[in-house]
């Protein structure tokens, strides 16, 4: 097992290609040993074996949450993980305001949730929200696809 720096935490459809790439790769420039699915995970090993050892060795988790995040069970247990585990936890926002965090039940979260809600536990579904709440409360990286600029909240 790698000693992981950084576990970026994303959901591949939105931001993989774009995004979280040209994030890997900053912090491999910048000396560090990022943990990315798409280029650290070994083949013949079981995924969610290997993903779940990198987000305990990992020394600082990133999750990026755009707009289709919470559609992946994936990306919710990892982010609940994360924050179970109590690394520091950086959260970058794109084109997603941290408001929209508090309140899953409405604005871009809602379907994901309402068919969470339909198949998994209540009490994993109350999880999830609370890890995004959480999230919420931590000053984040805001990118809005709108004005192409980053910004501080």
């Amino acid at each position: 097992m790698d000693d992981y720096d950084v576990f970026l935490n994303h959901r591949g459809p939105d931001v993989k290609g774009g995004f979280v790439a040209h994030l890997h790769d900053a912090l491999r420039s910048a000396g560090l040993n990022p943990f990315l699915d798409k280029t650290s995970l070994v083949k013949g090993n079981p995924a969610f074996t290997s993903i779940d050892a990198a987000l305990e060795v990992a020394k600082v988790h990133i999750a990026v949450v755009s707009r289709g995040y919470a559609e992946s069970k994936y990306c919710l247990s990892e982010l609940a993980a994360m924050m179970r585990i109590g690394k520091p936890v950086i959260p970058v926002l794109y084109n997603v305001e941290p408001a929209e965090l508090r309140r899953v039940e409405r604005g871009p979260f809602a379907a994901a949730f309402k068919k969470h809600k339909s198949r998994e536990t209540a009490e994993q579904v109350e999880e999830w929200a609370d890890a995004l709440r959480k999230l919420a409360d931590i000053t984040a990286f805001v990118f809005r696809l709108s004005d192409y600029r980053g910004s501080l909240h």
